[in-house]
């Protein structure tokens, strides 16, 4: 019932007034992009006309600055392939770029915040949010080798 609410626009800004606390991180992104939006305010493709690039709808990589990045330089032929192809595709995956160890511990994280019902599941599968309950999901995002590629 909820996913054919959102096709409202109205009933979508009402909805996500009140999910405030998943939703006010959104003011700072909106800020940063010159989006004039409250937290919840519905986004369509309209708003993101002013952007650069927003004609062809891609942003464009620097990839002299890429593959520069330590990270970059420290991948193996094949994952470096798949990060210069993340224009084309959308996404780049990154293989074994986190530890046995680290996706345990993740694991382990993501179980707990679901059985102590700090996060939840939503449309479907999706675990939204995580990162705000969870210093060593919110540390994993923040890592800074990997914020480098990410801002080429």
């Amino acid at each position: 019932m909820i996913n054919s609410l959102r096709r409202f626009k109205f009933l979508y800004s009402v909805y996500n007034f009140f999910h405030r606390k998943e939703l006010v991180h959104n003011e700072a992104a909106f800020k940063q992009l010159g989006l004039k939006k409250k937290y919840y305010s519905p986004l369509s493709g309209k708003d993101f006309k002013q952007l650069p690039n927003a004609e062809t709808g891609s942003m464009s990589i620097d990839k002299h600055k890429l593959l520069s990045t330590n990270l970059f330089k420290s991948l193996d032929e094949m994952n470096q392939q798949s990060v210069l192809s993340f224009e084309e595709n959308g996404y780049a995956i990154i293989k074994n770029y986190l530890s046995v160890q680290q996706v345990d511990a993740i694991n382990d994280e993501i179980a707990s915040l679901l059985n102590e019902k700090k996060i939840k599941f939503t449309n479907g599968n999706k675990i939204m949010f995580a990162i705000h309950s969870s210093m060593l999901l919110r540390n994993t995002g923040n890592n800074a080798a990997l914020k480098g590629p990410l801002s080429a």
